[in-house]
């Protein structure tokens, strides 16, 4: 049994819940922030369906990445994040704005309080097109020397929040002499069983791929 603290950002997410069970079976003791901890119920609820272990181990607090309050507190005691929340996009209108503002603040929110709780490593999911989308030679290996263009033609603004966030904590740890390790994952996708009944967009595409509404783009071998 582990007595360090890990903290797990966005627990209602889908790869959140996984994180959380994995954890809980492991015996680590859990934070999970919630934008509204009514969510509380239910991921506790679905970690139950699973027959997720030392559920005991698991507590909740409220955080929100557009606001500085309850970060401070949130850390406090925390050896490890597991840095998963995302911006939400509301529409078409504001998602300038948001990509602009929000993924950067607050990615640094994050890091800022985690650096002045303590925190000995922090893992934050990133995206394969933070580093994967530029128009480069199909023969050059991508490193993590490499970035996109946040002006490449047809970078989504997901993609493009999570290329600002992630030069954002990088800058961070490097003009504040490592205060933590940090540790990026830039994943493509993230696919596989629901721990709850939120269907995601990830979900939907595997759906198409399924009923031939949709053909990947994939090159012969």
């Amino acid at each position: 049994m582990s007595n360090e603290k890990v903290l797990v950002t966005g627990g209602n997410g889908f790869l959140a819940l996984h994180i959380i069970q994995h954890l809980l079976i492991q015996n680590y003791p859990v934070r999970a922030t919630l934008r509204r901890l009514d969510k509380a119920k239910t991921v506790r609820q679905a970690l139950t369906n699973v027959q997720t272990p030392h559920l005991d181990r698991l507590e909740f607090v409220q955080a929100d990445l557009t606001t500085d309050a309850d970060w401070p507190s949130a850390m406090t005691g925390i050896t490890y994040v597991m840095s998963v929340a995302a911006p939400v996009f509301v529409n078409g209108a504001t998602v300038t704005d948001a990509v602009a503002n929000t993924a950067e603040a607050g990615t640094l929110r994050i890091l800022k309080a985690a650096a002045a709780a303590g925190v000995k490593r922090l893992v934050m999911t990133a995206n394969f097109g933070a580093v994967g989308f530029s128009s480069l030679d199909p023969t050059h290996v991508i490193t993590e020397d490499d970035w996109t263009d946040p002006q490449q033609s047809g970078l989504s603004a997901y993609e493009q929040s999570k290329l600002l966030a992630e030069k954002a904590a990088w800058n961070y740890v490097t003009d504040h002499n490592h205060p933590f390790e940090l540790v990026t994952v830039n994943a493509g996708a993230m696919l596989g069983p629901a721990l709850d009944d939120h269907v995601s967009g990830s979900f939907g595409l595997v759906k198409r791929l399924l009923t031939g509404q949709a053909t990947p783009n994939l090159t012969r071998a």
